[in-house]
């Protein structure tokens, strides 16, 4: 992933307020922050990965099978691309 250190640090910024990721110092490199996900965040990570499930599963509950299967070619066509 490409980002500015800026952005990285204050989105890191927020999840730890949110105490979802802890920073430690790497051992050998003050430069190196290495970040972990606490078990709060894996708990919010879960939660909210189920809701968008949940909601995405309402979205396309109408589709038939031809169309659920014609999107799931085409959102692996466009993973691909990256």
């Amino acid at each position: 992933m490409v980002a500015h250190a800026s952005h990285t640090s204050r989105a890191l910024t927020v999840l730890e307020r949110r105490g979802w990721i802890a920073r430690r110092p790497a051992s050998g490199d003050r430069r190196v922050v290495v970040v972990h996900t606490t078990t709060a965040g894996l708990t919010a990570s879960r939660s909210m990965r189920a809701e968008l499930h949940t909601e995405l599963a309402g979205r396309v509950a109408r589709w038939t099978e031809a169309e659920l299967t014609e999107a799931a070619k085409l959102m692996r066509r466009l993973a691909d691309a990256f």
